[in-house]
């Protein structure tokens, strides 16, 4: 990449130009909710919004240009008011866009009005997945689980949400963990190990109970704990579980399982398993998993997919078991993806070389200027431990974008940060770097006024009354106060004549801005987002905060960054709890049991689904999970 088309963070002359991409049509929606009634039907006791309702909108008039060429036709500015009564549900929203689709009766609206409550307050769960949070609210452990798009993650926030008001005079009695950083960070949590005090855990169980008995910190997590949450648990393995239970009952001096600590456990060991340099051992092998999980749970209604015939398919993907007829469904799904919305599908790669490979090739073939964003770290954990914590989160350390850059949100922003559509895993598109202050509405009208005269101008089409205007400050606003040239076409005819006039330039130059640049802000992306219903939204992405609590809601290590990741690519292991809608998947180079299931079942659906060197052999599901799941979950549900 060439550092000589780079810019610092803190540089704050803005971008010049037009938006490159004409040949879109653009609308905001209202934030205002509209009554969830008209979508709900009394006659079922469960409802799903089909994605060509949402959100209900107005048709728009199209723009009215006279004489202009045909592609202008196609501006990419609308943003004439909506009729409030066909305004966005924000629960609604999230729901489509998580693949949540079965509310109880609950005041929706109340939970909209208030902004204060968390994302999961404000999604409506299904009955199977409410009878999981009745069951830990009364203080069952339990093990739930579920193929890909069941709804786990959003279950599990609701777990997290609940507990912690039930606690909150005791906020460290609820250990929030999971097996991978990555997946802790997810749900604001630690990961296991680091909960437990016994670093990688390998000792023997003795010698484990001994660090962590000299360890104060670790001990008094450990007597504090009523509620032991573990996210992930297909990366977990039998002997850790057994020391995790050893370690339990010796500190609370109890014989009962895990020392009569409540444990709550998610996942599904039909994805990544644990890592291992021999024999893979499963939580479920431990020696103490039937008496510390007496319940285990099986989601069946998935959410991510609406597809019945793709639904089967990733049920026998995820068994190992694929039929004739699926396997040629797969194969088929070579074929290229095309939008004409320029959004590509995101990639996704075995391996951390190919994702780097794929995103840079891409970055650098866009021609515009590079913009760099460097995350501020701090915390309270030691240097080594907050060095792993930061490694583990989305967030990554520096984060280098460009105009038309494809990007991935990585943190929900709904409630007081943000509309509840913006969700994790929303793909959109950078269109240009701002002041974090920017109304994005203000920019947007801004912006169609100077593709309307720059459409007049390049005509030379001005009726009577417009021919004596001062272009001056037309042209100036046009250059979007910079000393750059703009990208304007030469000016010809009266237009032409009249510029000359008035001594501007007629060479498509805008000449000098008398303004001077904001220098008291840093420039932040302004990003088209990409709804799954073709609705796009935009949003000034600014910088949040990612960070891993101890019980004592003590921040330990702290990243602040743009919520944001190049989208053209990632990996296999990252995309774990994605959705998807549009995704291109190379499995030339996978290599674990589990890892095809977890990179096909992201997607939503076939038509937003390529598959590049599908090969049916490498499909395999662990012979122990097949085993271990027909023997506890056959009749929980028809996803086994």
């Amino acid at each position: 990449m060439n550092t000589n088309n780079k810019r610092v963070l803190n540089n704050s002359k803005p971008a010049s130009g037009k938006l490159s991409s004409l040949n879109r049509q653009w609308s905001t929606v209202e934030q205002k909710p509209s009554k969830p009634s008209v979508l709900m039907s009394s006659s079922q006791p469960s409802w799903q919004l089909d994605e060509n309702d949402w959100p209900p909108t107005q048709e728009q008039e199209p723009i009215n240009k006279k004489s202009k060429p045909n592609h202008s036709a196609a501006l990419p500015w609308d943003i004439s008011p909506k009729n409030p009564s066909t305004s966005t549900t924000k629960s609604t929203a999230f729901n489509q866009l998580q693949g949540f689709g079965k509310p109880p009766n609950s005041d929706i609206k109340s939970h909209l009005n208030n902004p204060n409550m968390s994302i999961a307050a404000k999604v409506s769960l299904s009955p199977e997945q409410q009878n999981v949070l009745d069951l830990v609210l009364k203080g069952e452990s339990i093990f739930f689980t579920g193929s890909a798009g069941t709804g786990k993650s959003v279950l599990l926030r609701h777990i997290i949400t609940a507990l912690k008001r039930s606690y909150a005079s005791r906020p460290d009695a609820v250990a929030i963990t999971a097996s991978t950083g990555m997946a802790a960070c997810a749900i604001g949590g630690t990961t296991i190990h680091s909960f437990a005090g016994i670093g990688l855990g390998n000792e023997p169980k003795d010698q484990l109970l001994s660090k962590v008995r000299r360890n104060r910190k670790a001990s008094g997590k450990w007597m504090r704990t009523k509620v032991l949450i573990i996210d992930e648990i297909s990366m977990v393995d039998g002997d850790l579980f057994d020391k995790l239970s050893y370690i339990a009952t010796k500190m609370k001096k109890s014989d009962k399982p895990f020392g009569g600590i409540q444990v709550v456990i998610a996942g599904d060991f039909f994805q990544l398993p644990p890592v291992s340099k021999g024999k893979v051992s499963f939580a479920f092998n431990a020696n103490t998993w039937n008496d510390s999980i007496p319940k285990t749970i099986n989601l069946t209604q998935v959410f991510r997919q609406k597809d019945s015939t793709f639904i089967d398919m990733l049920n026998e993907m995820r068994m190992g078991e694929l039929s004739k007829d699926s396997i040629a469904r797969f194969m088929k799904l070579s074929r290229e993806l095309h939008y004409k919305d320029g959004i590509v599908p995101t990639e996704l790669y075995a391996t951390r070389a190919e994702v780097e490979r794929s995103n840079g090739t891409r970055l650098a073939a866009l021609k515009s200027e590079a913009v760099i964003y460097t995350a501020i770290d701090g915390g309270k954990a030691p240097p080594e431990q907050r060095t792993r914590d930061l490694a583990n989160m989305m967030a990554v350390t520096s984060l280098t974008l460009k105009k038309d850059a494809q990007v991935m949100m990585i943190k929900n922003q709904g409630g007081e940060d943000g509309p509840m559509w913006l969700v994790n895993g929303l793909v959109g598109r950078v269109i240009d770097f701002v002041d974090p202050d920017l109304n994005p509405d203000h920019y947007l009208q801004q912006r169609k006024q100077i593709e309307e005269d720059e459409f007049n101008l390049l005509d030379g089409i001005f009726s009577d009354e417009e021919e004596n205007v001062d272009l001056k400050p037309r042209i100036l606003q046009a250059s979007l106060s910079t000393n750059k040239p703009s990208e304007f076409p030469p000016l010809r005819g009266k237009v032409k004549q009249e510029a000359e006039s008035q001594g501007l330039p007629t060479d498509g130059s805008a000449g000098t801005s008398t303004t001077k640049p904001n220098t008291a802000s840093q420039l932040v992306p302004l990003v088209e987002w990409f709804l799954m219903n073709g609705k796009r939204e935009f949003t000034v992405v600014k910088r949040a905060e990612f960070k891993v609590e101890n019980m004592e809601g003590e921040i330990q290590s702290r990243r602040s960054q743009l919520p944001l990741i190049l989208a053209w690519a990632m990996s296999i292991h990252k995309s774990q709890g994605q959705t998807l809608q549009r995704v291109k998947v190379d499995l030339g180079k996978v290599f674990k049991k589990g890892q095809i299931y977890v990179a096909l079942s992201r997607a939503t659906s076939l038509d937003g689904l390529q598959v590049l060197r599908f090969d049916p052999k490498k499909v395999m599901a662990h012979p122990e999970v097949i085993k271990w799941s027909k023997d506890n979950l056959i009749g929980l549900g028809p996803s086994i």
